[in-house]
């Protein structure tokens, strides 16, 4: 599919974005700095660090980890505070969900009082 059509389906971009929240790590330089995944392409993921006082300048190097996915990228963009990480390479987005999907814990059984207390 030629790449203006595909991006009219898609919301005027390249590739298509998957919905997500999980955590991971950026590293640069040796620091590590704890986000969330917001949302992830095959060519980038938009990303919310954990502590509000971090600040990521934009054409900032670094490198994205998480269960199943070690990419390196650069910022690109921020919009309050979350910012745009553009891949060097393609990854495969569906495949780093599953990799760090976190089931939601169970529903508690409602415990019944003991009769004989009554």
């Amino acid at each position: 599919m030629p790449l203006a059509r595909r991006r009219l389906l898609i919301g005027n971009r390249a590739h298509q974005r998957f919905p997500t929240t999980f955590p991971a790590r950026l590293q640069q330089a040796g620091h590590l700095i704890d986000v969330e995944v917001v949302d992830i392409s095959i060519r980038g993921a938009r990303i919310r660090p954990h502590a509000t006082i971090i600040r990521l300048a934009v054409g900032l190097r670094m490198t994205l980890m998480a269960d199943g996915l070690l990419v390196d990228g650069e910022v690109t963009r921020r919009v309050d505070d979350e910012y745009g990480l553009h891949f060097d390479r393609d990854i495969e987005p569906l495949k780093a969900v599953r990799a760090n999907y976190r089931a939601p814990p169970a529903p508690r059984a409602a415990t019944r009082s003991n009769p004989s207390e009554q």
